[in-house]
Protein backbone atom coordinates (compact mmCIF):
# COMPACT_ATOMS: atom_id res chain seq x y z
CA UNK A 1 0.00 0.00 0.00
CA UNK A 2 2.63 2.38 0.66
CA UNK A 3 4.52 1.47 -2.00
CA UNK A 4 1.12 2.66 -4.49
CA UNK A 5 1.05 6.14 -2.67
CA UNK A 6 4.68 6.68 -4.07
CA UNK A 7 4.79 5.19 -7.15
CA UNK A 8 1.83 6.93 -8.35
CA UNK A 9 2.62 10.19 -8.88
CA UNK A 10 5.71 9.47 -9.47
CA UNK A 11 4.43 7.15 -12.76
CA UNK A 12 2.10 10.43 -13.20
CA UNK A 13 4.86 12.63 -13.42
CA UNK A 14 6.95 10.46 -15.42
CA UNK A 15 3.97 9.86 -18.12
CA UNK A 16 3.35 13.80 -18.13
CA UNK A 17 7.05 14.80 -19.41
CA UNK A 18 7.12 12.32 -21.78
CA UNK A 19 4.43 13.28 -23.09
CA UNK A 20 5.37 16.81 -23.07
CA UNK A 21 8.78 15.35 -24.91
CA UNK A 22 6.83 13.84 -27.51
CA UNK A 23 4.85 16.61 -28.49
CA UNK A 24 7.59 18.99 -28.48
CA UNK A 25 9.91 16.93 -30.74
CA UNK A 26 7.01 16.17 -33.12
CA UNK A 27 6.13 20.32 -33.47
CA UNK A 28 9.93 20.36 -33.83
CA UNK A 29 10.18 18.01 -37.15
CA UNK A 30 6.84 19.81 -38.50
CA UNK A 31 8.68 22.78 -38.22
CA UNK A 32 12.34 21.73 -39.33
CA UNK A 33 10.46 20.59 -42.57
CA UNK A 34 9.22 23.78 -43.23
CA UNK A 35 12.01 26.38 -42.09
CA UNK A 36 14.74 27.06 -44.94
CA UNK A 37 18.44 27.26 -43.57
CA UNK A 38 18.94 29.98 -45.36
CA UNK A 39 16.50 32.06 -43.40
CA UNK A 40 17.80 30.82 -39.82
CA UNK A 41 20.44 33.13 -38.30
CA UNK A 42 24.01 31.75 -38.03
CA UNK A 43 24.30 31.03 -34.32
CA UNK A 44 21.04 28.44 -34.58
CA UNK A 45 22.17 26.21 -37.78
CA UNK A 46 24.23 24.16 -35.92
CA UNK A 47 21.47 23.62 -32.97
CA UNK A 48 18.78 23.00 -35.41
CA UNK A 49 21.28 20.20 -37.13
CA UNK A 50 22.09 18.91 -34.00
CA UNK A 51 17.70 18.36 -33.45
CA UNK A 52 17.14 17.17 -37.09
CA UNK A 53 19.46 14.31 -36.74
CA UNK A 54 18.47 13.46 -32.96
CA UNK A 55 15.41 14.09 -32.88
CA UNK A 56 14.09 10.40 -34.09
CA UNK A 57 15.86 9.13 -30.77
CA UNK A 58 14.35 11.33 -28.16
CA UNK A 59 10.99 11.12 -30.03
CA UNK A 60 11.49 7.65 -29.42
CA UNK A 61 12.21 7.95 -25.64
CA UNK A 62 9.49 10.31 -24.81
CA UNK A 63 7.37 7.51 -26.50
CA UNK A 64 9.03 4.54 -24.50
CA UNK A 65 8.78 6.90 -20.85
CA UNK A 66 5.35 7.78 -21.67
CA UNK A 67 3.91 4.02 -22.33
CA UNK A 68 6.21 2.35 -19.88
CA UNK A 69 4.87 4.80 -17.54
CA UNK A 70 1.05 4.00 -18.52
CA UNK A 71 2.14 0.46 -18.33
CA UNK A 72 3.14 0.92 -14.79
CA UNK A 73 0.44 3.30 -13.67
CA UNK A 74 -1.93 0.36 -14.59
CA UNK A 75 0.11 -2.23 -12.47
CA UNK A 76 -0.19 -0.18 -9.50
CA UNK A 77 -3.73 0.33 -9.96
CA UNK A 78 -4.54 -3.71 -10.35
Amino acid sequence: MADTAILEPLLCRLAILGAVAALSVTLLLLADRHVEPATVPRRLVRRMRWWSLHAPAVLAVGVALTLGSLAGLAVTHA
